[in-house]
């Protein structure tokens, strides 16, 4: 059953801030709206089946007219939930001389800790505190906020929810050209942070249209692909640099130092140790 506070309640086309709870079951979302999770893993999923996980303290946006259902896990989950419907959205927009992003089928997601996801939740605990307040002067403070969230919501995202581009209807070509771009970073950047998750957002996609993409591009799944890179980075770190074997393991985004050396052997033939010594080996003869 979902719980929404008692001041969540539309005031006409005001915006309006809910905290609602859910347990195992889907709210319908209808954009503009921004979601704020307090507690939970949850899933977005839209008409076309595309999905996108957040969890706790991610930010989820859901451009105008769009719409896409939130699910709870198992476990109960919470969120503070903005809504800005009607004429308002569009009156907040000409008073700004901007246009609403064309409807869609987009969302996004800010992870936990991005400037985005830390000020819109900051602002939506403040007015689910504050709650439906009389005066006049607290009113106008309220709108300000709403005002916010609605510009957080707008606010171009790596080409999700920027005026007039659908998610859907991006150019393949061009979606596939970015993905090229952001698998050559990977080679010179730290390993420790790379997740599915982490490069869909830098894509502007999903994480099933990243999986999606690299089966295609590459021809192989993102776990695979990332393995290949931190054992092709750790094989030239120990050729190389004096890096310590454990140091190596950190460089290259392994949390176990087991996990590495018995990947690494798997792969390369030899442990850490044994290929460092045998590349000793071969420049000493």
């Amino acid at each position: 059953m979902t719980q929404v506070s008692p001041h969540s309640a539309t005031l006409g086309h005001s915006p309006t801030v809910a905290r609602a709870t859910l347990a195992g079951e889907s709210l319908l979302l209808e954009g503009p709206c921004l979601v704020s999770v307090v507690r939970g893993n949850l899933q977005a999923r839209d008409r076309d089946g595309e999905c996108v996980r957040a969890e706790p303290g991610d930010l989820l946006s859901v451009a105008p007219e769009a719409r896409c259902r939130l699910g709870g896990s198992r476990e109960t989950g919470e969120i503070l939930l903005f809504r800005a419907r009607g004429d308002w959205a569009r009156w907040a927009a000409d008073l700004a001389g901007a246009e609403l992003p064309s409807h869609g089928t987009c969302f996004h997601v800010d992870r936990c800790g991005s400037d985005r996801a830390r000020r819109a939740a900051r602002i939506l605990r403040e007015l689910d505190l504050r709650g439906h307040d009389e005066d006049r002067l607290a009113e106008l403070l309220a709108a300000s906020r709403h005002l916010e969230l609605l510009a957080i919501a707008f606010a171009p995202r790596a080409g999700v929810l920027e005026p007039g581009v659908r998610r859907a209807g991006a150019p393949a070509v061009a979606r596939r050209q970015r993905f090229r771009e952001i698998v050559a970073a990977l080679a010179d950047e730290p390993l420790e942070g790379v997740t599915l998750a982490s490069v869909a957002d830098r894509l502007g996609a999903s994480e099933r249209q990243a999986s999606r993409l690299f089966r295609s591009e590459l021809g192989t799944p993102f776990r695979e692909y990332l393995v290949r890179l931190r054992i092709e980075r750790a094989r030239r770190l120990l050729r190389e640099t004096g890096l310590s074997v454990i140091e190596v393991a950190a460089e290259t985004g392994w949390s176990s130092l087991a996990h590495f050396t018995t990947t690494f052997r798997r792969r390369v033939g030899r442990t850490p140790t044994g290929y460092r010594a045998s590349l000793t080996a071969q420049r000493a003869a």
